[in-house]
């Protein structure tokens, strides 16, 4: 029993990890585009904001993939093939995208939405179904793999198409998952890690 509940606590604090990795990444991307719009567009720009995009892509994924395997049982994942493995992860994330959007368009129409909540009319009817195909081919191919699929991903046009439900999501874990103001957890041999050469031994 003492085995299980460590296990458990030791999955809890990976699963923080992978969110922590996620919204620094999401910071990076967040700063960076603030500098790409003031500053302008530069190749060194562009790049650095690419790197961090696919980087928040990457470990959004990662952390979705998780709370899936943590969400569904075993039963409904055996009905796939192997090759379909991917599928019960994809249903998962378009289920969780539809209901926070749902659920964000009847906040604002029962009158519950906080004051800083965008326009009903600004909110998509949908969420398309190939938004979950389309994030995990952009992350397998930007950020996962060496490819020739690598430089043929438009992330311009995937940003412009499907960044509002990425953000929907993201600031839906952030609000359990986030570090909002408080310190970093002890992640055992990640957050012990040092390069230090202590010259006096």
């Amino acid at each position: 029993m003492r085995n299980e509940a460590e296990g458990r606590a030791t999955h809890t604090l990976m699963m923080a990890h992978e969110f922590i990795r996620c919204e620094n990444a999401f910071e990076e991307f967040a700063r960076r585009g603030k500098e790409q719009i003031i500053l302008g567009d530069t190749p060194q720009r562009s790049f650095g904001l690419y790197d961090s995009y696919t980087r928040f892509l990457h470990h959004l994924y990662e952390f979705l993939k998780e709370c899936a395997k943590n969400d569904l049982s075993k039963e409904y994942v055996k009905q796939f093939k192997w090759n379909e493995r991917h599928k019960p992860i994809e249903l998962y994330i378009h289920s969780q995208a539809s209901k926070i959007l749902r659920n964000r368009k009847e906040a604002i129409l029962n009158g519950t939405a906080p004051p800083w909540e965008n326009s009903l009319q600004s909110f998509p009817e949908n969420v398309p179904m190939d938004f979950p195909v389309r994030l995990r081919t952009i992350r397998n191919n930007t950020f996962g793999h060496i490819g020739k699929d690598r430089h043929s991903q438009d992330l311009t046009e995937f940003y412009r198409e499907y960044h509002k439900y990425i953000y929907m999501i993201y600031f839906n874990c952030k609000s359990w998952w986030g570090r909002n103001g408080r310190p970093l957890p002890d992640l055992g041999p990640i957050t012990s890690f040092s390069i230090a050469i202590d010259c006096h031994k």
